[in-house]
């Protein structure tokens, strides 16, 4: 095996779980801002 083959694939390896992880990260601060914009349109309504 080419070690910088190998270097290469830890690299995008890497770069493929932190893209993941900043988009799971994304998702759920995005998830939150629609829960507590639902929370303060209910409060709204009463």
């Amino acid at each position: 095996m080419n070690p910088k083959h190998f270097l290469i694939n830890i690299w995008k390896k890497q770069i493929f779980e932190e893209k993941t992880g900043m988009d799971f990260k994304l998702s759920q601060a995005i998830l939150k801002a629609v829960i507590n914009n639902k929370q303060r349109t209910i409060n709204s309504i009463h």
